[in-house]
Order: structure tokens, then C-alpha cells, then sequence
């Protein structure tokens, strides 16, 4: 991806207000504690059938992913097929966050937030391992670097 792409533009779009919006919400996500949420359901009816599974996530990361869509941070790539961001998670190293740029950084939230959809849960345990939470301070302190 260019420097020029329309995810640059989409940061650049942000206003004042809206950064005002994210950084007030990365300042709850920051001092957020205790569980992020948990999975429920997964138990039998009196017919014998099994409730399926589901994530119920605290309310801050509702307020997360309205935020996000509000302003178009939810960005469109294939994040299915993006290996970079799978290899990305997986390391354990706290450097990983250094390297990350506005680009980087609305990806692996965007990819994290689509594969939710068909991985009941991956959200809340992107909360719950600290990546999220680090990955949106990182994003709102390239701002005060740019």
C-alpha cells in the first residue's frame, strides 16, 4: 500500500472532535479493569439441545466498535488472506507495537473486528490478551508524533 492510500486519508479526515472522541476512549480502554468480558450459553435445554456458545463483551468494547464504525476506522483490505497480521499476533515480543504506523495499526483492528463475525469471541479476547488496547494507545499516539 502507497503512502497515499485511502486509509491516509482516512486518519487525515479525522477532526479535532473526532480525535477528542478516540483519545477520551482509548483513556477508558487504558484504565479499564477485570475481565473484558466472557463466553456464555454452551448449555443444554430440557429438549437435550446445546445453546451455542456466545461472546458477551463488556460494554466498553461496544463502545470500541461504534466508535470505530462512526468514523470509518473499520477499514476495507482482504484481512482474510493478510498473513503480515496473523504473523503479527503471534509474536510475543512488546516491540511488535513500536513498529506500528496508522496503516499497520487500523489493520490488524479491522482484521481482528471482521473475523469476529465467524469466530464468536475474537474480539473480547483481542481485548483480553492486552493486543487491542495497546494496538488503539499506540494508534492515538502517532497522532502526537505526526
Amino acid at each position: 500500500m502507497n503512502s497515499m492510500s485511502e486509509w491516509d486519508d482516512t486518519v487525515k479526515n479525522l477532526s479535532n472532535d473526532d480525535w477528542q472522541q478516540i483519545e477520551e476512549l482509548n483513556s477508558q480502554i487504558q484504565s479499564h479493569t477485570g475481565s473484558w468480558g466472557k463466553m456464555e450459553g454452551g448449555d443444554k435445554d430440557e429438549s437435550g439441545a446445546i445453546q451455542m456458545p456466545y461472546a458477551s463483551p463488556d460494554p466498553l468494547v461496544h463502545k470500541f466498535l461504534e466508535v470505530w464504525y462512526d468514523k470509518d476506522l473499520v477499514i476495507p483490505f482482504d484481512w482474510s488472506e493478510w498473513d503480515e497480521g496473523r504473523e503479527w499476533y503471534t509474536k510475543t515480543d512488546e516491540s511488535k507495537y513500536d513498529s506500528l504506523n496508522f496503516e499497520t495499526a487500523l489493520k490488524l483492528l479491522t482484521a481482528v473486528i471482521r473475523n469476529d463475525r465467524f469466530n464468536e469471541g475474537a474480539l473480547m479476547n483481542a481485548f483480553e490478551s492486552g493486543d487491542f488496547p495497546k494496538i488503539i494507545n499506540k494508534f492515538v499516539s502517532l497522532r502526537d508524533n505526526s
